[in-house]
């Protein structure tokens, strides 16, 4: 219901925001009564008005999809939570099981892997040293 509410009262903003400004170029016109501005001119403002208006409502509307989308987001977060929630006590212990040897299995490649890196590294720096006592 929070969604619908916020799209009406979006769009009511965005057509009060177009009225606002046709109210206010015409009381720009009225108080400069030197000339009566020329049906073009009007048309041209009215079009930007429009043109102004339709920006505003295409950002509600955009804003509105994205909030759709972190809704649903949320929906689906919700129903893991749930899921997550009604693991017995041994389901959960096997999934704590699982990460622990994932975990561990990345640990020590990790550990092999910056041993070779560490290695290149202080070999680089002894072939420097090594050609820099030489000079």
């Amino acid at each position: 219901m929070g969604i619908e509410f916020s799209v009406v009262f979006s769009l009511i903003a965005g057509v009060l925001a177009a009225v606002s400004s046709v109210v206010f170029a015409w009381g720009q016109a009225r108080r400069h009564k030197k000339r009566a501005p020329t049906l073009e001119e009007t048309i041209n403002t009215l079009a930007k008005n429009l043109e102004v208006a339709s920006a505003s409502i295409s950002q509600i509307e955009n804003e509105i999809s994205k909030r759709r989308e972190m809704a649903h987001k949320l929906k689906e977060d919700v129903a893991r939570y749930q899921q997550l929630r009604e693991l017995s006590q041994t389901q959960v212990e096997a999934v704590a099981q699982t990460l622990r040897g994932e975990v561990a299995t990345e640990a020590r490649r990790s550990r092999y892997i910056n041993a070779a890196i560490t290695f290149v590294i202080a070999f680089a720096f002894f072939l420097a040293g090594f050609f820099a006592g030489r000079l």
